[in-house]
């Protein structure tokens, strides 16, 4: 190891430090060598405070480890941490160097049948940030009087009668052309993307909503899949994004060019 910045005492041979200097080591190395980390645990023990943060103890067969969810990152969970549980967390060890404790900042928490598709989620996540994916500068503005509106949902279910209903109350001289898709399972993604291009290659249309009702973490997945996100990239015609409830954020949320909270509200949006 290489000390960096470290002024100390020689006696007789023997290098001595002060306390703050070791700290000062210790806390450089470990959240330098052990930032944006993986770890799979059981959860010991779990108490949320008035302040709003949640202190967990996690456990394997053999160690423990001090843990804590700082209140801005609670409500992006994805369930509701209890003892027993186990999890794969992410995040960041950090040392405080006054008491000399280890502890370790949790950004994200899943349960581990979860945990392997978040893994992917973020891996993809980065890489598609990476290519300038994501980035402001790269969206469309939406259309304050659109004249016809692409949806893109399941022809099933309250989502597409709830955005007609809409539209009509709010903009009954706007027209709409939808194209069905499954918004969950195996050919989903597929699907999704193609009625993306068709709407594209058809052009006559000013807006997309590409949306879904609320569900699990497996029934939203296909708005994560990379065909979808690239697809959504690509449209010439302006996309607003409506998956799932508010909480969700899918990486077809992070492309599109505005996100609204539900489907109805994607159609308010368009019906100003």
């Amino acid at each position: 190891m290489h000390w960096r910045h470290c002024y100390s005492m020689n006696i007789s041979g023997q290098t001595i430090f002060t306390i703050t200097q070791v700290s000062n080591q210790i806390k450089y190395h470990l959240e330098r060598d052990f930032a944006n980390i993986w770890i799979q645990a059981e959860i010991a023990s779990c108490k949320p405070y008035p302040s709003g943060h949640m202190y967990l103890i996690l456990k394997d067969g053999q160690n423990e480890l001090s843990a804590v969810i700082f209140s801005q990152n609670i409500n992006k969970l994805s369930f509701e941490p209890q003892v027993g549980n186990k999890v794969l967390v992410y995040g960041d060890l950090s040392y405080y160097s006054y008491r000399g404790q280890i502890q370790f900042q949790i950004r994200n928490l899943y349960s581990t049948g979860q945990g392997d598709l978040w893994r992917a989620y973020e891996i993809l996540k980065k890489k598609l940030e990476s290519e300038g994916i994501f980035a402001l500068e790269k969206k469309k503005k939406i259309p304050r009087y659109p004249k016809r509106i692409g949806i893109i949902t399941s022809k099933e279910g309250a989502v597409l009668r709830d955005i007609i209903q809409v539209l009509n109350r709010r903009s009954p001289h706007v027209s709409c052309l939808i194209y069905p898709v499954p918004v969950q399972g195996k050919n989903a993604a597929e699907k999704i993307s193609a009625g993306i291009d068709a709407m594209n290659k058809y052009g006559k249309v000013d807006t997309l909503i590409v949306c879904r009702g609320g569900g699990s973490l497996e029934d939203l997945w296909c708005f994560n899949d990379e065909g979808v996100v690239r697809a959504i990239y690509s449209s010439n015609i302006p996309i607003i994004s409506a998956i799932g409830h508010e909480t969700d954020t899918t990486l077809s949320d992070y492309v599109a060019d505005c996100r609204a909270s539900t489907p109805s509200a994607a159609a308010e949006l368009v019906s100003e």
